[in-house]
């Protein structure tokens, strides 16, 4: 019996550690296409801040200096050939320190959940489609818009209190003609955690797409007030 069981478990496989440098600045997703070992194409998307080390929400194109983006694409490009890749799509993730790029992690596939459709959606490429195209052994030319075609900012509706959700409809009032995507990944009667009690909870999505990413994240900011979260304190 141990009077401290937490700092048991901590260390029940021993005191072995690994350390890691913690990267200050933002973080970013850059989606590539590779062909012949050469960058076909590639997008910018901006994570907003992570005040808990969990994604919330994001921004593509991203509000950041355009020397910048190219200097991360620039960045993830060198990392994919240091790794030997020639052909395919890469969802690599990294922030922009204070002394310049730094890689996160390589993701030798397309990116998850709506990254794909993302893309799509302001940049006018089909990220499954070249993939494919890749697979087939085909060279590939994706035709990326000279200027975004939308630009769109996101929320994942980080869990602001710990509770138990009453009614999984909260969303229902929100039909702003901005707003081309809203869902709840939530159920009543489902016990969520807010910052009170750890990690935020992901309760669902809303993206917003506008002329630009500012007035974009305006919208979504002034929709975000407007959600009452139907969370009952247990």
């Amino acid at each position: 019996v141990h009077s401290n069981d937490e700092e048991e478990l901590i260390w029940a496989k021993g005191f072995d550690m690994t350390l890691e440098q913690f990267l200050d600045g933002e973080e970013f997703d850059v989606d590539v296409l590779l062909s012949r070992g050469q960058v076909a194409y590639a997008g910018v998307a901006r994570d907003l801040p992570q005040p808990y080390m969990r994604e919330i929400g994001s921004q593509i194109p991203p509000a950041f200096p355009e020397d910048k983006q190219a200097e991360m694409i620039d960045f993830t490009a060198l990392v994919l050939r240091a790794m030997g890749f020639t052909e395919g799509s890469f969802h690599v993730e990294l922030k922009y320190t204070s002394e310049g790029p730094r890689l996160i992690e390589v993701n030798a596939r397309i990116g998850g959940a709506y990254i794909a459709k993302l893309h799509e959606w302001v940049w006018g490429v089909d990220l499954v489609g070249q993939y494919l195209l890749t697979r087939l052994g085909l060279p590939i030319h994706p035709q990326k818009a000279a200027q975004p075609l939308t630009c769109i900012a996101t929320s994942d509706l980080p869990c602001p209190i710990s509770g138990v959700i009453e009614h999984a409809d909260f969303l229902a009032a929100i039909d702003d003609p901005e707003v081309i995507l809203k869902r709840i990944y939530v159920t009543t009667g489902q016990t969520v955690i807010g910052p009170d009690r750890g990690v935020p909870d992901t309760l669902g999505e809303i993206f917003v797409a506008a002329g630009s990413i500012d007035e974009a994240s305006a919208i979504l900011d002034e929709l975000l007030t407007q959600i009452q979260f139907p969370i009952v304190p247990a």
